[in-house]
C-alpha cells in the first residue's frame, strides 16, 4: 500500500509479501513523501517473505525505497500486533511487525506486541533485529506489552538483537493512567543460543527513557542490552513504577520521581555501569531471611549528591528461624543515601514482621512476634477465616428468611385465630382434599408463594480478629402449604425454599466475594397464641478473594438447623400485641482445604456454631390498614471460633461477637391474595449494620 489515504482504520489479516520487489512492509507500505495521519487497527498473522531479499516490517514499513529518497511520516499507530513475521530471508530480517527506517518518523506507537519474529537465513551476515519493532526514528511508545517476541538468526557469525524493539536512536517508552506495560517473555536466538533479551540499543550515544506516571508501571522482565556507555532514564512523577526484574547491561542509569522495583521474587544483585540521581526515588526489595540475604544495587562509579534512596517495600521471600533477624545490605556506597519508610511491617507468606534499618551500619533488622494475634500474620492468610465468619451470618440470616412465615399468622387477634380454625375444621370436615375456604380468610387457610429480596451493610469486629465491612445481599423464594390442623388445637404449616447469597467481607486491604445458595424446609405449629417452628437447610458457596498475595478460590459448606417459638400477648383489645420470642440454632460451616495464591496450604475443620437471641416483637392490628410491626432482640453466639491452620502453623480462632438488632416494618394485604411488606434493620455491638429486607406473598 504506498499511497496510503491520510488516515487509517482497518484490520489486516494474513497478509502475505512474497515477491522480488523490495520486501517492506506486507499490509502498509510508506514511502517517498507520503504522511499518514494515523493507523488505527490490529495486525494479525501479517508476513514479509523471501529467500533472496532483506526483509523489513512484517505488518508496517514506513521510510524510502533507497536509502537516499525521502521518506514517509506517519502519525499515530494505535492497535495489537499479533503473530507478525519477517522471514525465510536469505539475508537479514529487521522489524517483525513494524520496520522504521533512516529519517522516517512515527509519532507514537499503542497496542500489543505478542508472538511476533524477525528470522535470518543462514547467510553470511543474515542479523535479525528487532523480533516485534526496529526503529530508527519512533518517538514514543506509549502503554505498550510486549510478550514473546523474538530476533532469530540461524549463521553462527551473525547477530539477533533485540527481541522485542531494535533501536538506533533514542527511544521513549511511557506508561501512564494506571497501566501497566510489560515485556516479558522476548527473547533472541543466534544460532542456538538463547538470551531473554528485549531491548537493545545499537548506538553508545542513545538513550531509552522509560517514564511512568499516574500509578503506571513499566516491568522489565526481560533484559536489555546495548553498545558500551548506552544511557537508561527511569522518570516519574513519584507515583509511578519501574520494575527492573532483569539485568541493564552495561546500562549507564539515572533516575528520579519513581519506585524501581527489584522485587521479581528471587534476591539478585542488578549493577549499573553508573548510576546517578536528578531527584529522589524509592526502592523496593525482595529478602530471604532463611538465608540472610536481601536484593542489592551496585555500579562502578555513583552520583548521588544529596539525594535520597527511599525502600518504601520489602517482599519478603522466606521467614527466619529466629524472631530477630539482622541482614547487611552490603554497599556502603549507598548506605548514607538510604532510608526506610516501609510502613514498620514487611510480610512472608504467613507471617507479619516489624522493620528497622540502621544507616550507621546498614543493617536492616527484622522482628516477628509469635503471639498468634491477628497482628502476627500476614492479612492475606486470615481470607478464609474471615469468609467462614461471613458465611455463618448469611446461615443466620438463612433462618430469618425461613421463619418470616411465621408474622403471617402471629399478627392475628384471638378473634381472628378463631375464624381461622373455624374455617380449617370446617374444610376438613366437609372434606379433607378441598380448597374452599371464605374468600375473607384466603390468606390464611390456602397455599401460597412467596419471594424475599433483601440486603445489608456494616462491618463486624471479628473476636480476636481484625474488623471487618460485611454486605450481605440476595432473596430467598418459596412454596407453603395450607394451614392443616394436627389434633387437639394445634395448627400446622410446612414450606420449602431455595435462596440465592451473595456477600462481601474487607479488612485490611483485603477483599472476599461469595456466591452460592440455600436449600431447606420449614414447619411451623400454631395453638392459641403459641407458635413454634423448625427449619433444617443445607447450601455452598464459592469465595473468590482478591488479596495482598494474589487472586485466590475456594469453597465453603453451609448447613443448620434452627428452632423459634414465641407468645401472643393482646393488648387494647387486641389493637396491639406484644410477642416475646426466642430463637436458637446450630450452623456447621466448612471451608474446603485449598492453596493460596502465595503457595500456602489452608487447611481448616469444621465450624460449630450456637446461636441463642431472645427478643420481643410489638404488632399493631388494625383492620383495613396497614400493620406496623417492630421488634428487638439481642445475639449471643456461644461458638463460632475457626480452626484453621497455614503450611501446619495455627491461625487465630475468630468468631463473630455478640450483637443487638432492631428492625421495624409495615404489612398490608389486597384482596385477601396478595401480601407485602417492608422491613428495616439494623444492629449493634460485634455487628454495627443496616439493612432492609421485603416480602412478596400470593395465595393461591
Amino acid at each position: 500500500m504506498e499511497n496510503p489515504s491520510e488516515a487509517l482504520d482497518k484490520n489486516f489479516v494474513s497478509n502475505i509479501l512474497n515477491t522480488n520487489n523490495s520486501m517492506q512492509g506486507s499490509s502498509v507500505s510508506n514511502i517517498q513523501e507520503n504522511f499518514i495521519e494515523s493507523i488505527n487497527g490490529d495486525f494479525v498473522n501479517n508476513t514479509v517473505q523471501r529467500t533472496s531479499t532483506t526483509t523489513y516490517g512484517g505488518a508496517i514499513f514506513n521510510g524510502s525505497k533507497t536509502y537516499y529518497d525521502t521518506t514517509g511520516k506517519i502519525g499515530d499507530i494505535i492497535g495489537n500486533f499479533i503473530a507478525n513475521r519477517t522471514n525465510l530471508g536469505y539475508t537479514s530480517a529487521y522489524g517483525g511487525a513494524i520496520s522504521n527506517a533512516y529519517n522516517a518518523v512515527i509519532n507514537s506507537v499503542e497496542g500489543t506486541f505478542k508472538g511476533n519474529s524477525a528470522q535470518a537465513g543462514s547467510a553470511s551476515g543474515a542479523n535479525a533485529y528487532g523480533g516485534a519493532i526496529y526503529n530508527k526514528n519512533i518517538v514514543e511508545i506509549k502503554n505498550s506489552s510486549f510478550y514473546d517476541n523474538y530476533a532469530k538468526t540461524s549463521y553462527a557469525s551473525a547477530s539477533a538483537l533485540g527481541g522485542a524493539i531494535y533501536t538506533t536512536q533514542d527511544l521513549a517508552i511511557s506508561a501512564d493512567d494506571g497501566f501497566v506495560s510489560e515485556f516479558k517473555g522476548n527473547y533472541t536466538n543466534q544460532n542456538g543460543t538463547v538470551d531473554d533479551n528485549a531491548i537493545y540499543l545499537s548506538s553508545a550515544s542513545s538513550a531509552l527513557t522509560l517514564k511512568a506516571e499516574d500509578e503506571a508501571s513499566i516491568l522489565l522482565w526481560d533484559n536489555v542490552k546495548g553498545a558500551d556507555g548506552y544511557t537508561v532514564n527511569m522518570i516519574g512523577d513519584g507515583i509511578g513504577t519501574i520494575g527492573v526484574y532483569n539485568q541493564l547491561n552495561g546500562a549507564n542509569v539515572r533516575a528520579g520521581g519513581v519506585t524501581i522495583d527489584f522485587a521479581n521474587g528471587a534476591v539478585t544483585n542488578t549493577h549499573f555501569k553508573s548510576f546517578a540521581l536528578d531527584s529522589d526515588v524509592n526502592m523496593a526489595f525482595d529478602a530471604d531471611l532463611e538465608n540472610g540475604t536481601i536484593d542489592s544495587v551496585s555500579a562502578d562509579s555513583y552520583r548521588l549528591g544529596s539525594y535520597k534512596i527511599n525502600v518504601n517495600k520489602i517482599k519478603l521471600l522466606s521467614d527466619a528461624a529466629d524472631n530477630i533477624t539482622s541482614i547487611d545490605f552490603g554497599n556502603s556506597d549507598l548506605k548514607d543515601n538510604m532510608t526506610v519508610s516501609v510502613p514498620e511491617t514487611a510480610f512472608s507468606s504467613i507471617w507479619k514482621y516489624g522493620v528497622d534499618y540502621d544507616a550507621e551500619n546498614g543493617l536492616f533488622t527484622f522482628t516477628r512476634t509469635e503471639n498468634k494475634s491477628p497482628d502476627s500474620f500476614n492479612p492475606a492468610v486470615l481470607a478464609a477465616s474471615v469468609a467462614a465468619q461471613g458465611a455463618y451470618l448469611t446461615q443466620l440470616n438463612s433462618y430469618d428468611e425461613a421463619f418470616r412465615n411465621m408474622d403471617i399468622y402471629m399478627l392475628l387477634t384471638k378473634k381472628q385465630h378463631q375464624a381461622v380454625e373455624s374455617a380449617i375444621s370446617k374444610r376438613k370436615k366437609e372434606n379433607p382434599n378441598a380448597r374452599k375456604t371464605t374468600y375473607k380468610l384466603k390468606q390464611y387457610t390456602s397455599k401460597a408463594a412467596w419471594f424475599r429480596p433483601y440486603a445489608s451493610f456494616g462491618e463486624t469486629g471479628l473476636k480476636n480478629g481484625p474488623k471487618a465491612d460485611y454486605n450481605s445481599y440476595g432473596g430467598f423464594a418459596g412454596i407453603e402449604s395450607a394451614m392443616g390442623k394436627l389434633g387437639g388445637d394445634w395448627n400446622y404449616v410446612w414450606s420449602i425454599y431455595a435462596g440465592y447469597n451473595g456477600s462481601e467481607q474487607k479488612y485490611e486491604s483485603q477483599k472476599i466475594r461469595q456466591n452460592g445458595g440455600t436449600l431447606g424446609a420449614a414447619a411451623m405449629f400454631y395453638k392459641g397464641g403459641f407458635f413454634t417452628g423448625a427449619t433444617l437447610n443445607a447450601g455452598g458457596s464459592f469465595a473468590d478473594a482478591e488479596t495482598s498475595s494474589g487472586k485466590e478460590d475456594f469453597s465453603i459448606l453451609t448447613a443448620g438447623a434452627a428452632l423459634r417459638g414465641g407468645y401472643n400477648w393482646e393488648l387494647l383489645g387486641g389493637a396491639l400485641v406484644l410477642q416475646p420470642n426466642y430463637s436458637a440454632s446450630y450452623s456447621m460451616i466448612n471451608v474446603f482445604d485449598y492453596t493460596n495464591a502465595e503457595g500456602v496450604k489452608i487447611k481448616a475443620d469444621p465450624i460449630g456454631a450456637v446461636q441463642l437471641e431472645p427478643g420481643v416483637k410489638i404488632i399493631g392490628n388494625f383492620e383495613k390498614a396497614f400493620q406496623p410491626f417492630a421488634s428487638a432482640s439481642f445475639v449471643f453466639n456461644t461458638l463460632g471460633e475457626t480452626k484453621f491452620k497455614a503450611d501446619d502453623i495455627a491461625l487465630p480462632e475468630l468468631g463473630v461477637k455478640d450483637f443487638a438488632k432492631a428492625s421495624a416494618g409495615v404489612r398490608k394485604t389486597w384482596k385477601n391474595s396478595i401480601t407485602a411488606a417492608l422491613q428495616v434493620y439494623a444492629t449493634a455491638g460485634g455487628l454495627d449494620s443496616i439493612g432492609g429486607k421485603a416480602d412478596l406473598r400470593f395465595n393461591f
